[in-house]
Order: structure tokens, then sequence, then C-alpha cells
């Protein structure tokens, strides 16, 4: 059976941010065709330093180039220090 462990050595992750990215249906097009290098380029062009992204399948998905499958706006959250330094996901929150 799958069991998760909680990683006991300190240090992975020292603090996150969390942001609202507005993209307009040409660049949710543009996300969609290469979502992980469209991403990298965004936040390289902020002057970000981007060592991972890992994106929720959820914001592949929708209605052509107007709408993401998910009910709430996509989050990008940015792990800022640590082991896992610079490393982003792209998310779409779920009501609870």
């Amino acid at each position: 059976m799958a069991k998760i462990n909680q990683e006991t050595q300190g240090g992975w992750v020292e603090e996150t941010e969390v942001f609202n990215v507005e993209l307009n249906a040409n660049e949710r097009a543009a996300f969609r065709s290469s979502p992980e290098a469209f991403l990298k380029d965004l936040l390289e062009r902020e002057g970000r330093k981007v060592n991972g992204i890992a994106i929720d399948a959820r914001l592949l998905e929708g209605d052509g180039e107007d709408d993401f499958a998910c009910p709430r706006t996509p989050k990008l959250l940015h792990i800022a220090g640590g082991l896992l330094n610079s490393n982003y996901a792209y998310i779409c929150p779920t009501p609870i």
C-alpha cells in the first residue's frame, strides 16, 4: 500500500510565495502548446531563476483558448529558499 512520509530533515523549503498569473486567450494558447517552456520564459523575463516547474494537469484542459478547466483562478507557487529553491508549481486551487 502506498505511504506518504513527511520529510524529517529540515531545509527543503524555507519560504513560499504565491502569485496570480493573468493570461489572455493568445497566451493561454501558447501556454497549452508548450506549458513548461512558456512559464520558464515568462519567469526568466521577470528576472527569476527557474530550477523546475510542475503544472497541474487541469490547466492543460478546458474549452479551447478561452478557459482553463479550473473552478478558481490558477496560482503560481514559488519555493524561495532551501533545497528546493526556485522551483515553481502552477496549480488549480480546489475548494475544500
